[in-house]
């Protein structure tokens, strides 16, 4: 049985890995899950990605807000943290993040049991149902838009769901790099586009103030983020991106501190769903992202492995929760030194050969055919969420098939 210290010592070993792949835009968990099999894999391997996995959750939103940086996970929060750090509010914006995501990790230990016992039920029931279900969340998506903007969605939607099928269903791009242009297009180089072209300015940041929002709307923020983000973990075809558009629809009225509450929330389903993922695995042998897949290849999860992993769980997102708040404050120190205008350019700039880097020149394609599409919402008065018709209605159709 392995013992305490090399537990320690491969939480350690997997939060600095963490670190690594949060705050590099481009590089995701799954991007260092082949370097895992070939470095005799065992069940401290297991430890480490986990580890892994949910420090990732805790820093990824971090280049997101200050750089405007998404990948699916944060794809949809580009616009709230962004407008964040446009009033002088970054760090509050990194804040948020961090009590969403610690927020799920201690809620979603409250539910674990409960969720153990029902889910699989819910599971054999709603699963074979999911393609309507999903045809739900996009009609009602498309009709939180009012009179001739309800048209202008739909049609946002539908091309950026054929953009998606194009992309999953071909084979111009690697598995694990086909929506990081997609993503860079669509949410992130649109955004700048716009700052660049509105001429905007980087206001002083303070490093320290009061989270705007009222302790309830938190409480009710982080319960909402964990029930999408276990919902993602049991369902296929349901990936973070989808749940946070639940999120975002499940608003009743607008507030002032909406921006904070969804803020809170899709860290929250990021942070829920990789915990749940091993629950799923665990529950009804169902691995939901590459590095779960990773961990069910290298060994058989019973309950003593469970309760080992679920311990590291909790020791990493402590670990975490403190860098995010430390490396977020040093970003929003030195980011401030910049001239904004200068900075968005070399960001743009950097998107554009990350993603040459990583997928060559049909990856530039992908990209500014996103990018053309990402600006649209902009143009049309829209909400932005309806870009994720690039997974849903791809998602949709291969449910139906």
């Amino acid at each position: 049985m392995i013992g305490a210290w090399e537990v320690i010592q491969c939480i350690l070993m997997g939060t600095g890995l963490g670190v690594i792949t949060g705050l590099t835009p481009g590089i995701h968990v799954n991007t260092l899950i082949p370097f895992f099999y070939m470095v005799n894999p065992s069940f401290e391997t297991c430890i480490i990605i986990v580890s892994l996995m949910i420090t990732h959750t805790f820093l990824d939103f971090i280049p997101s807000t200050l750089l405007g940086v998404p990948d699916e996970a944060t794809a949809l929060t580009v616009l709230p943290t962004h407008r964040m750090l446009l009033e002088g509010r970054a760090m509050e914006a990194i804040k948020l993040t961090a009590v969403g995501s610690l927020g799920s990790v201690l809620f979603s230990f409250l539910i674990f049991y409960p969720v153990y016992m029902v889910m699989p039920h819910v599971y054999s029931f709603l699963n074979p149902r999911m393609a309507y279900f999903l045809i739900m969340i996009s009609a009602v998506l498309i009709l939180t838009e009012k009179g001739i903007r309800r048209i202008y969605s739909l049609f946002v939607y539908l091309i950026s769901g054929i953009l998606g099928y194009i992309v999953l269903n071909s084979h111009i791009l690697r598995e694990d790099q086909k929506f990081f242009p997609v993503f860079t297009g669509l949410f992130g180089l649109s955004v700048l586009f716009f700052s660049l072209k509105d001429k905007s300015r980087f206001p002083v940041q303070p490093l320290d103030f009061r989270l705007l929002i009222p302790e309830k709307e938190i409480l009710k923020a982080i319960i909402k983020g964990s029930l999408a983000g276990m919902f993602v973990a049991f369902f296929p075809g349901i990936g973070n991106a989808q749940a946070t558009i639940l999120v975002q629809i499940a608003k009743i009225k607008k507030r002032i501190y909406d921006n904070r509450s969804f803020i809170i929330a899709c860290s929250g389903v990021n942070t829920s769903n990789a915990l749940f993922s091993l629950l799923a695995l665990y529950t009804i042998g169902k691995p939901r992202s590459g590095a779960i897949v990773a961990i069910q290849r290298i060994t058989e999860i019973d309950r003593n492995a469970l309760m080992i992993l679920l311990a590291a769980i909790l020791i990493s997102s402590g670990l975490a929760v403190l860098l995010n708040l430390y490396l977020g404050k040093l970003g929003v120190y030195f980011i401030q030194k910049l001239p904004y205008r200068k900075l968005c350019f070399c960001t743009f700039l950097s998107l554009i050969l990350l993603v040459f880097l990583f997928t060559h020149f049909t990856g530039l394609i992908v990209l500014f055919t996103s990018l053309s599409i990402g600006i649209l919402p902009h143009i049309l008065g829209v909400k932005k969420s309806h870009c994720m018709g690039v997974l849903l209605l791809p998602i949709i159709l291969y449910h139906l098939r």
